[in-house]
């Protein structure tokens, strides 16, 4: 799709996805980990089930196997 635009810089618009959300999963990609407010986990969640992002969803609903290594994801209080 991207390699038909002849636009140079095109936009891509995510439906249903928050700036916070987004920033927080290209956050985690590049460090390892990310804090996440508590009252923003279940969007962040699913944004990233959304976008298949290893290490915090493996893109089909399940819980990731018991025996491959987990990424880093801290719950903040309000």
């Amino acid at each position: 799709m991207l390699q038909e635009n002849p636009c140079q810089h095109p936009v891509i618009i995510f439906r249903n996805v928050k700036f916070e959300d987004l920033a927080a999963l290209v956050d985690f990609m590049y460090q390892g980990e990310v804090n996440v407010v508590q009252d923003q986990l279940a969007s962040f969640l699913t944004t990233a089930e959304l976008l298949a992002v290893q290490g915090l969803s493996d893109g089909n609903g399940k819980d990731q196997e018991a025996d491959q290594p987990k990424e880093v994801c801290k719950i903040l209080p309000k």
